[in-house]
C-alpha cells in the first residue's frame, strides 16, 4: 500500500512575507466575494431569473484572461511584483469606490454592474501570474513552496462562504451601493497590509522555519487535532 505523507501545514507560515501575504489576500478575497454577490443578486432583480445575463457577467470577468496572459507575464518578469500587487488593490479600491458611489446616485444598470465585473476581470487577469511568482520568490523549500501553492491558498477558497454570506446581508439591509463600499474597504485594508511586504524577496523564514520538519501522516493528523479552526476550514474546503 502506497503510503501518503502530509506536508506540513504551517510551513509557509514561517516566512514573514508570506504571513503578511496570506493576510492581505484574506481580505482581498472577501472583498471579492462581497462585490460579486452583490452584482449577482442585483443583475437578477434588474433582468430576472435569465441565464445569458449570468453568463454574459461570467464572460465579462474571465474573458480579460485570454486576452491579457501575455501582458500579465511581461508585468511578472519586467516590475516589483509586490508594487504590481499593491497597484492591482488599489485598482479593486478605486472601482468599488466609485461603483458604491455611482450606486448611492440612484444609477443601477445591467452596463454598470457589467463594466465593473470586467475591471475586476483585468485586475484578476494581472494578479494571478504575479502571485503565484512572488510566493516562488519569498518561499525556497520546495515542500513549503508546495505547500503555499496547495492548501495555503486553498484554506482561502473557504472565505467564498463567509464573503458570499456577508455580501447578501449587506445586501439586503444596505443595498448594492453598501456592498461596493464595504469591499472597498476590505480592499483599503489589503493594500495596508501589503505595504508591510517587503519589495525584494524575503528568503530567509523565521527561526521555527530552520528546524526539521516533520511532515508524516500521523504528524499531519494530530496538527489538524490540535487545530480546530483550521480543521474546519480543511473541511469546508473539502465539501466546496
Amino acid at each position: 500500500m502506497a503510503s501518503f505523507k502530509i506536508v506540513q501545514l504551517r510551513a509557509p507560515f514561517l516566512y514573514p512575507n508570506f504571513r503578511r501575504l496570506f493576510c492581505s489576500e484574506l481580505f482581498h478575497r472577501i472583498g471579492n466575494y462581497i462585490a460579486f454577490t452583490a452584482t449577482s443578486l442585483s443583475i437578477e432583480k434588474l433582468m430576472g431569473d435569465q441565464p445569458f445575463y449570468f453568463g454574459l457577467l461570467g464572460a465579462c470577468i474571465t474573458l480579460p484572461s485570454l486576452f491579457l496572459a501575455p501582458l500579465a507575464g511581461t508585468i511578472v518578469t519586467k516590475n516589483s511584483r509586490v508594487l504590481v500587487l499593491r497597484y492591482i488593490q488599489i485598482w479593486y479600491l478605486v472601482t468599488s469606490l466609485v461603483c458604491g458611489l455611482i450606486l448611492r446616485q440612484g444609477y443601477e444598470s445591467l452596463f454598470l454592474f457589467l463594466v465593473v465585473a470586467s475591471l475586476y476581470g483585468i485586475a484578476i487577469a494581472i494578479s494571478a501570474p504575479v502571485l503565484s511568482a512572488f510566493i516562488r520568490d519569498v518561499i525556497v523549500n520546495e515542500d513549503d513552496l508546495a505547500s503555499a501553492n496547495g492548501i495555503g491558498w486553498s484554506m482561502l477558497s473557504a472565505v467564498v462562504l463567509f464573503g458570499s454570506l456577508l455580501g447578501a446581508a449587506i445586501l439586503g439591509k444596505f443595498g448594492a451601493s453598501g456592498c461596493f463600499l464595504v469591499a472597498a474597504a476590505f480592499h483599503v485594508v489589503a493594500f495596508f497590509v501589503l505595504r508591510r511586504v517587503t519589495a525584494g524577496s524575503n528568503k530567509t523564514p523565521d527561526a521555527l522555519g530552520s528546524e526539521k520538519h516533520d511532515t508524516g501522516f500521523w504528524f499531519g493528523l494530530k496538527y489538524l487535532a490540535s487545530n480546530p479552526a483550521l480543521l474546519i476550514v480543511v473541511l469546508v474546503e473539502g465539501l466546496m
